[in-house]
């Protein structure tokens, strides 16, 4: 157990949850593989589309922009007028403008 990788997809999800309570509980050290920048970009979008489904437009916006500015090769200085262009979809309460929006982040 201890050169698996908590990023990995492989194991059962008792695996999973097993690993991660080792590694909170500082137990066992685990090795931990950064995300590319490609796969930050999907975790961005996956948390900002929970947003969107649970109804909160708002949040979906701003989890979107606070994940993004995490790392500096997802931080744009243009970050901050796509932002105000979202939440003029959220304004409107246009729910597939605002999917859309966090969709075609690249």
């Amino acid at each position: 157990m201890t050169g698996k990788s908590i990023a990995g997809d492989s194991g059962s999800l008792f695996e999973k949850r097993m690993l991660w309570a080792i590694y909170f509980s500082g137990s066992i050290p685990i090795k931990r593989r950064a995300l590319t920048r490609d796969e930050h970009l999907a975790w961005c979008r996956r948390q900002a589309l929970e947003h969107v489904n649970a109804g909160d437009l708002a949040q979906s916006i701003s989890t979107m922009e606070t994940n993004l500015k995490i790392r500096p090769d997802t931080d744009n200085p243009a970050l901050r007028g796509l932002v105000m262009i979202g939440m003029m979809y959220v304004t409107d309460g246009d729910k597939a403008s605002v999917q859309r929006w966090i969709e075609r982040f690249r």
